[in-house]
Order: C-alpha cells, then structure tokens, then sequence
C-alpha cells in the first residue's frame, strides 16, 4: 500500500471505484459489441466462418498473452503510463478494425486490441491495492465487479444497434470514441498510486521465476483452478455464441443480449457478496 494514498485520492471511494470498472468494461465492450455484426462482417470482408472465430481467437490470445507483463510493466514504470499507453493502443486498434477491408487485418488488429485491453483490467487491481488496506480493497474490488458487470448486458445492445442503423464499421468507431474518452478521463483524474520506493527493476528472467514459483504451489493452483474453469466456460460460450444465436436461433442482432443476462447477474451476485463477506470471513 501507497505510504501517501490518502493524498492521492480525495473523492468517495465509489467514485474511484467507477473510474477503475470503466478500464474494466474495455474487455466485454471489445467483445461483446461486435457479436450481434458477426454474420455483416463476414458478408462484408468475405470471411469464412473459421476466420471470423479467428477474430475473437486472436483478441483473447493477445489478452492472455500479454496479462503476463502488464502488472510486472506497471511495477517497474508505475500504474499511470502503462495504463495510458494501453488505452492509446487500444485507440488505435479500433481504428484498424474499423477501417479494415480484409479478415487478415481485422484478425491482426484485434490482436492488438487484446494486447493492450488486458492494461486497464490487471492494472486497476494493482491501484486498488496500492490505495487500500487489504479488507477495503477486497470491497474496492466487489464495487468495480459490480459496475464491470453492467458491460456485457449493454454491450450486445449498443453493437445490435450499431450494426442495424450504421453497418459494422460503426462499432468499432464507438471503440475509438470509448478509448478516447477513456483516455481523457484517465490523464485528467487518475493519479500514479505506486511509490517510487516501492518500485522494481523489471527483469524478464526474475518474471519467470516468479510465475514458476506461482505455478509450484498447490494452494495457487487451486486458487486458478478455481477461477480460471468457470472463465474459460463464459469464454467458449462466447465463442459459440455468434453461430449459435444468429445461424441456428437465427435472432436479430439486437436480441443477443438476452443470453448474457444469466452470465452478468452470476457476476454481479458473486461481486456483492465477496463485498458482504471481506474482512468477515477468514481465507
């Protein structure tokens, strides 16, 4: 924790807590508000049905990917800058894909997209720990879950609409306008939480060893078992999502929503009682 954190922040907690959620909200808005265009895109850049998963393949291996570094990133160079450079990234991906002709390239820029989305979501975690003791910031935590939450019930709705009044292009402009706002937001309120004495060389080959230290731990593995199976579940629905509600259900754009509704309110649900129970319940 941040020696100075109570002169970092002087607005309510909530208030933090929405800023950190709308870092949050950049994973499901990048995946959810283009499900309702899949079978637009595909007619429109001639993608087969392959290439088109390939879209949503390309963004998560990049998310994954790159989860690895962000923190250890944000350790070394401070919160600040590499969520900054993670939402101009971001920008600029979503201007690729909106501009691209081909699926080649619409593949190539939403793997970007994933590369640098993953900046706001591991980061924010980092700047609640930084400003609260660990029972707060478990509360911190369920507050941006539940805010996060609202994303993927509104996204399919805001992409359904997108794509029926304004073609598939139109979403990935509304991505570029979110990034953008988003970075203003952040240069203007974020402030940098991590103390310079608190800061560490960044070494690739000290990276490593701690992940093998993480993954030789039974208690970790259990801990990432159990978080990480019910996420890869949500991750290969929505994945089958696109084919399964539009070609077999054969639903309009803007009913996908729907099917998320189930998802989001495990979410939310889970988010406020972890809230409930922080500093109540002991590990």
């Amino acid at each position: 924790m941040n020696p100075d954190a109570d002169k970092l922040w002087k607005a309510p907690r909530w208030a933090l807590a929405v800023l950190l959620a709308l870092l949050g909200m950049l994973g499901p808005f990048s995946i959810d508000t283009y499900l309702p265009a899949f079978s637009g895109i595909a007619q429109s850049t001639g993608a087969t049905p392959v290439q088109m998963q390939q879209t949503l393949s390309a963004y998560l291996f990049g998310f994954a990917f790159m989860n690895l570094f962000h923190g250890a990133l944000s350790d070394s160079f401070g919160r600040r800058p590499v969520i900054m450079v993670g939402l101009a990234a971001f920008t600029l991906a979503s201007i690729g894909c909106a501009l691209a002709q081909t699926p080649t390239q619409l593949i190539g820029w939403r793997a970007l997209q994933g590369l640098s989305t993953g900046a706001g979501i591991v980061v924010s975690r980092a700047v609640i720990r930084d400003m609260f003791p660990p029972s707060q910031a478990q509360k911190v935590m369920s507050q941006v879950t539940i805010y996060f939450g609202i994303a993927p019930a509104i996204a399919p709705i805001i992409g359904g609409l997108l794509y029926v009044h304004a073609g598939w292009h139109s979403i990935f402009w509304f991505l570029v306008g979110v990034g953008v706002l988003l970075f203003a937001f952040n240069w203007k309120m974020l402030p940098e939480t991590l103390h310079v004495s608190q800061r560490q060389p960044f070494r690739v080959g000290n990276l490593l060893r701690g992940y093998w230290q993480l993954c030789s731990d039974p208690r970790f593995l259990l801990l990432a078992l159990a978080s990480g199976v019910p996420f890869n579940g949500m991750f290969l629905y929505v994945l089958a999502a696109p084919a399964f509600l539009g070609e077999h259900l054969q639903l309009a754009p803007t009913q996908f929503f729907w099917f998320f509704v189930l998802n989001i309110a495990g979410i939310m649900l889970g988010s406020w009682t972890s809230g409930r129970m922080a500093g109540k319940v002991a590990p």
